[in-house]
């Protein structure tokens, strides 16, 4: 049995269908480049730098987590989607996430040709050579992007002080979707706070956004709030009517993007 990577679902997104999940890294540690204060498994055990890598992953790991995902594809289990995340971490920092891709790639073709494989990414280690490549294996890289004020960033998302700068991570997310055109969709959380700085509805933080997505030109965008309990208790969802408004208000200053929203 493995004990690095393992899959569950298929379960139902609300932005992906029928998705089965392929974790690449521990259930029992959350090791992240981020420490979100609205992340549904709590807070990170394990905050790393993004040249992290996660250690002690062989061969018979990754083979094991290929051959479930062989014997599920090879059923006529409903799935739309293939979603590679670190369910309690970010996905890349598994230091075979191309041999996983590549191999996930394989079997897909052979069975299901017409299921997606997608990455869910904090967009933190985007900056890295290796990671960039690895992404151009996927149909889609789902990237977040909650914020571009520095101040906003350190709040919300909590990194590791060695991760980049929120403007530097915005600039690898433009330079990789004009390199790969229409692989990119921007996935962006809204929520309010009772303190200033973790609050990223207001209007100022729309038109900012709204900014970005024009330099970043991604193939899409998802708009999304709160679903489940976030790690700290003094942020909260948006209403419905709230959500909708925020992404209006995107949708005026970007009228050319596509924008989906998901309450």
């Amino acid at each position: 049995m493995s004990t690095i990577h393992y899959i569950f679902g298929p379960v139902h997104s609300r932005r992906l269908g029928r998705s089965l999940g392929i974790c690449t890294l521990p259930k029992c540690r959350k090791i992240c480049t981020y420490d979100c204060v609205y992340c549904e498994v709590g807070r990170t055990t394990d905050l790393v730098p993004p040249s992290f890598r996660l250690r002690g992953v062989n061969r018979a790991e990754t083979f094991f987590l290929l051959e479930s995902v062989r014997e599920i594809l090879k059923t006529d289990t409903p799935i739309d989607t293939l979603t590679m995340v670190g369910h309690r971490g970010e996905p890349t920092l598994n230091p075979r996430i191309v041999e996983i891709t590549e191999g996930l790639k394989k079997i897909r073709d052979r069975y299901r040709p017409e299921v997606s494989i997608v990455i869910l990414t904090n967009s933190s280690t985007l900056i890295q050579k290796s990671v960039q490549e690895a992404f151009t294996l996927f149909d889609k890289v789902i990237a977040k992007l909650d914020t571009v004020s520095q101040k906003k960033f350190e709040a919300i998302n909590r990194p590791h002080e060695r991760v980049t700068s929120i403007e530097e991570i915005k600039d690898a997310l433009a330079c990789f979707s004009k390199n790969h055109p229409g692989k990119l969709v921007i996935q962006t959380l809204v929520l309010k706070s009772l303190r200033e700085e973790s609050n990223n509805s207001t209007r100022k933080d729309a038109e900012e956004l709204a900014k970005a997505y024009r330099k970043i030109k991604p193939e899409s965008v998802q708009i999304y709030g709160l679903d489940r309990n976030p790690s700290e208790d003094y942020v909260f969802p948006l209403s419905v009517e709230e959500i909708y408004n925020f992404s209006k208000e995107i949708k005026k200053q970007c009228p050319d993007i596509k924008l989906k929203t998901h309450p």
